[in-house]
């Protein structure tokens, strides 16, 4: 549990550059366990402390090791503020460097002066234009300089927010900063100790907000703690290769330790239920998930995975929501194998890891209007005798008779029995009351999303249902701010045309049909569509978006990304503030 304690800033400390620097930051710092990046070595990233401080850019912030003010680019030349409590020699000096460097503020653009009595460091970073400073665009400035100083001496680093704008609000600055801040310090789990030397020795950013102190700016640092500890916990969980074994613990990355992953959150929040599924109740429950894990039986059987978050008072419950994770531990592609492409299979898990990271930040965010549940159908989709085959026929209670053509086109399969179940557990938690109701599926499913949008857009697939598309329009502005773009991929009746098994009198649909190659995003949403309504026997009658991410999945050093998980959260998080302003 984070605590913080609000204090002004001093306003009678001596100026920087005329004599020895005021005492530490007032104010207590949080009871957050910080563990030094240098002492890291396996399973452990460095935890950075947050603190909070008020009032103007006063001299008491110069105990800090060094002093970051984001500054938005200006017309003419730059302009020392008063209120920076400077002395006439620093001020001079620093103008001088304005005058040599042609500083301006441009988009990352850095001014340093460096103080002599304990060689701190004042930087103003540019923003660039106000209009055009995203939230993903500060975070990036602010962690590009926090990474660019490895193992220098920035312990202690004060951040100022800048002036809120229309495209960058305070609490987005906010989280800019402490997301800037983590992900400037993130290694994987498993990090070499050579490698972790390399990220700077950060221990603690206090982040001065210009104001008096407000209960709001607690809540805002809660918020933006939990989105950027999800956002690391979804990557170290597709980080880590499949069969890697941590140091001191016998487990690698397999559907057993995500498993483990999700039995914790119920242990460690009061307002968080989880339920794993073994293989025997996914044999008789969920046989298409067990077509695609069966393979892997003796060594790392399927399970389905279900965390549902309620909130303290049941009865103001207003809308329901499924979050359904893809959580393929490795992907070979089954008998028709990947070959040569099986490289970063390990991430085929990423939806899941998303959803798990998700449900967990918004237990920390306590929403009060809705119930969110997350599903993991996780399974090692493997090679061995009892491996499916193609020509298989798959059949599941309320789903469509399936003809299985590619063995590699597994990852529907799983998520149609994670969506049946997500379908029937919103109708028991209806009780026949009329609730909106929404599900949305991620997960790594097509290589046809990536060649389709390119390497840094999630693809949108839907059935443009009139909710459907308003639920996409949603999600693509929340999604907008920080640089996360989605692109549609309307489903079309041909989608559907092309998986249905015509002229075969023992199947409904093909899990590929001839979309092989050709609209294949839109041909996987179609299946998860068709599965999700059992061919309209069984409707669905909520709302529904599927968001293919195989193209965003990971980056060109084969890092994962986390592109999107914070837009699940902040979804989330839009629809009980619009149903708590709607109760008042």
């Amino acid at each position: 549990m984070m605590h913080t304690t609000f204090s002004s800033l001093s306003s009678t400390s001596p100026k920087l550059g005329e004599m020895a620097l005021p005492q530490k930051l007032l104010g207590t710092k949080m009871d957050m366990p910080s563990t030094p990046v240098d002492s890291v070595k396996f399973g452990k990233t460095a935890d950075i402390e947050f603190n909070e401080q008020y009032g103007t850019i006063g001299s008491a912030v110069w105990s800090n090791d060094v002093v970051i003010v984001p500054v938005y680019q200006t017309r003419g030349k730059f302009v020392v503020p008063k209120n920076m409590q400077l002395s006439e020699i620093a001020i001079e000096t620093i103008q001088a460097m304005v005058k040599e460097s042609g500083f301006t503020g441009k988009a990352g653009e850095q001014l340093t002066y460096r103080s002599k009595p304990k060689n701190q460091v004042l930087t103003w970073i540019g923003l660039g234009e106000r209009a055009k400073t995203t939230p993903q665009k500060f975070k990036t400035i602010i962690e590009t300089y926090l990474r660019g100083k490895p193992r220098q001496n920035m312990d202690d680093v004060a951040v100022f927010l800048p002036p809120a704008t229309s495209a960058l609000k305070k609490e987005a600055a906010l989280e800019a900063i402490v997301s800037g801040a983590k992900q400037a310090t993130y290694r994987t789990p498993i990090a070499l100790d050579s490698k972790i030397k390399k990220l700077p020795a950060l221990k603690t950013v206090s982040v001065y907000t210009g104001q008096n102190p407000m209960p709001k700016w607690q809540t805002m640092l809660n918020k933006a703690l939990a989105i950027t500890t999800a956002v690391s916990e979804a990557k170290d969980r597709a980080n880590i290769p499949y069969d890697h074994i941590i140091p001191n613990e016998d487990r690698g990355m397999k559907v057993a330790r995500i498993a483990e992953d999700a039995k914790a959150l119920d242990g460690k929040y009061k307002n968080l239920r989880t339920t794993v599924q073994d293989h025997h109740w996914v044999k008789s429950n969920a046989p298409l998930l067990w077509a695609v894990g069966r393979g892997a039986e003796g060594v790392d059987p399927p399970k389905m995975i279900k965390v549902v978050y309620e909130p303290e008072n049941l009865d103001n419950i207003q809308e329901e929501i499924a979050l359904v994770g893809k959580g393929i531990m490795y992907d070979t592609g089954g008998v028709i194998s990947k070959q040569d492409h099986m490289n970063n299979m390990s991430k085929d898990m990423s939806g899941g890891a998303y959803v798990l990271a998700a449900i967990e930040a918004i237990a920390k965010l306590k929403p009060a209007n809705v119930r969110v549940t997350a599903y993991v159908p996780a399974a090692f989709n493997a090679m061995d005798e009892q491996s499916y085959v193609p020509d298989a026929v798959l059949q599941s209670d309320g789903l469509p008779v399936v003809k299985m053509d590619h063995p590699d086109a597994e990852g529907r399969l799983a998520l149609a029995e994670a969506l049946k179940l997500a379908k029937w557990d919103l109708r028991d938690n209806a009780q026949g009351k009329e609730i909106p109701q929404k599900i949305i599926s991620i997960a790594t499913l097509t290589g046809a999303a990536r060649a389709a949008v390119g390497p840094n857009v999630l693809a949108l697939a839907d059935a443009s249902k009139p909710g459907s598309v308003a639920l996409q329009a949603q999600i693509q502005k929340l999604a907008k701010q920080w640089d996360e773009p989605f692109e549609s991929l309307p489903i079309e009746a041909e989608d559907f045309d092309s998986i249905q098994t015509k002229g075969i009198d023992y199947a409904e649909i093909s899990n590929i049909g001839s979309t092989r190659g050709i609209r294949g995003s839109q041909g996987a949403g179609a299946f998860l569509n068709a599965s999700l309504h059992d061919m309209d026997r069984d409707p669905f009658l909520g709302d529904y978006l599927h968001l293919d991410m195989a193209g965003v999945m990971d980056d060109k050093n084969g890092n994962a990304t986390a592109h999107g998980e914070r837009t699940l959260i902040d979804y989330v998080m839009d629809e009980d503030q619009k149903l708590s302003t709607a109760r008042k």
